[in-house]
């Protein structure tokens, strides 16, 4: 597989296996410390951490973000993975990861949090580099 691949090809399967881990770790640590990732969003934007009380609905909000970083983590392992595959379920992820950017952005318009907008910013940096790689290597794959 790794003979034949164009070196944008190398590329786009090397940071979907890094996503897939990165999305990984993420989706266990939200799972099992979200104020962790919380408050260190906030004090990166320059933002007080959020208050420690509790929302009934928190707990639902964990498990799904804490879901989609797992399913993430799995469809950049298998996009990395199959080199037949790789550019549909490349497809896939980019429009998760349009879709989480958009659903930040909108807290952020929200709420004007500092943080909201800091992590659109991460999101829609990942976006356009998995989008940048996806692009470049299709170029080099067509004969």
């Amino acid at each position: 597989m790794a003979g034949r691949e164009s070196r944008a090809e190398r590329w786009l399967r090397r940071w979907l296996w890094f996503s897939s881990l990165m999305y990984g770790a993420g989706a266990v640590g939200f799972l099992f410390a979200p104020r962790l990732a919380e408050e260190a969003l906030s004090l990166a934007a320059g933002e007080l951490p959020p208050e420690k009380e509790e929302e009934p609905s928190k707990p639902l909000w964990h498990s799904l973000a804490s879901a989609y970083m797992a399913t993430i983590a799995a469809a950049s392992g298998l996009a990395a993975a199959d080199e037949k595959a790789r550019h549909q379920l490349t497809r896939t992820l980019l429009t998760a990861k349009a879709a989480s950017t958009g659903a930040f952005l909108s807290w952020w318009a929200k709420k004007r949090s500092a943080s909201q907008l800091l992590a659109a910013a991460l999101d829609s940096a990942l976006l356009v580099t998995t989008w940048g790689l996806l692009r470049l290597a299709r170029r080099g794959s067509r004969p």
